[in-house]
């Protein structure tokens, strides 16, 4: 008997969907944007973090978008405090579907009351929200256990999926608008923006860097091909939202790591590098392990 058009169509989207989402993948992602704010936490003064002027005179930004902030409710010390704890339990990976809550509150509480933010702070907060549904539908104990519940249930399976295919969405948005964004900025088109970031008193590079980097930034050559390179390299990873090839989605992720890593180097980013890792993870080694 011939199956029906409909029957068909069921049949393909049961296939699409019967993957296992709850693997350890979710858990380095976790992990990893847990560790991206631990880090600014544990290194950085309530003062540097979330008063501003001079003499730390103008108070944090408590305003209606920000009424639930645990740095509202408990204060700065005990807010601290209660991240902390919550990160390391995120980092530990007890129970997903309880913590995964948490761990969003904080995100969003930090990127709401602090002046000390960057845009990886930013994307951190999103990241921790999209992942909510995803945690809810993990059966696990611990997200660093190796899952077995392929039949975690359709309706879960439903859920993981397009939760991670919204991530996927909002990651590739971000590398897309990172790099035409650029375009319109005299410095990125015509090709001496990296030279101008490098050498930026406030977030250039290190003076150590200096002997290495100098005859490479003389060079106006080297500089604009740098510059639209990382334009150009943006684009590619947003295009990997269309691209299904493992070896080009591998070594998308083996290039987008060491290109955040090397903002840390020359830009001292260290919360910024351990977000995008995160997403990165979410957005490349999943499309890569599901047949998304």
């Amino acid at each position: 008997m011939l199956l029906t058009q409909i029957e068909k169509n069921q049949i393909s989207v049961n296939n699409l969907v019967n993957q296992n989402y709850w693997t350890v993948n979710l858990g380095i992602a976790r992990t990893t944007l847990a560790v991206a704010l631990l880090v600014t936490l544990l290194f950085n003064s309530t003062e540097t973090l979330f008063y501003f002027g001079l003499e730390n005179q103008i108070p944090p930004r408590f305003t209606k978008f920000n009424f639930i902030s645990v740095y509202n409710l408990f204060g700065f010390q005990m807010a601290n405090y209660f991240s902390i704890a919550v990160l390391l339990i995120v980092i530990s990976g007890y129970y997903p579907r309880i913590t995964c809550f948490f761990h969003w509150w904080i995100s969003y509480s930090f990127v709401t009351t602090s002046y000390a933010i960057d845009g990886g702070d930013q994307i951190n907060s999103i990241m921790t929200l999209l992942l909510i549904p995803i945690c809810l539908t993990d059966k696990r104990n611990n997200h660093w256990i190796k899952s077995e519940n392929r039949n975690a249930g359709y309706v879960a399976q439903v859920i993981a999926f397009f939760s991670f295919l919204i991530i996927q969405l909002q990651v590739a948005v971000i590398y897309f608008n990172s790099s035409v964004g650029k375009f319109a900025v005299p410095e990125w088109a015509n090709g001496t923006a990296v030279y101008y970031w490098l050498t930026n008193q406030s977030f250039g590079m290190n003076e150590l860097l200096n002997p290495v980097m100098m005859p490479i930034l003389a060079n106006p050559f080297f500089i604009a091909f740098i510059t639209w390179g990382v334009l150009i390299f943006e684009l590619f990873l947003f295009s990997c939202l269309f691209i299904s090839n493992k070896k080009i989605i591998k070594w998308a992720f083996i290039l987008g790591i060491g290109f955040h890593f090397s903002i840390v180097v020359f830009h001292g980013l260290v919360s910024f590098f351990f977000t995008m890792a995160a997403a990165l993870t979410l957005f490349l080694i999943t499309k890569k392990t599901y047949k998304t």
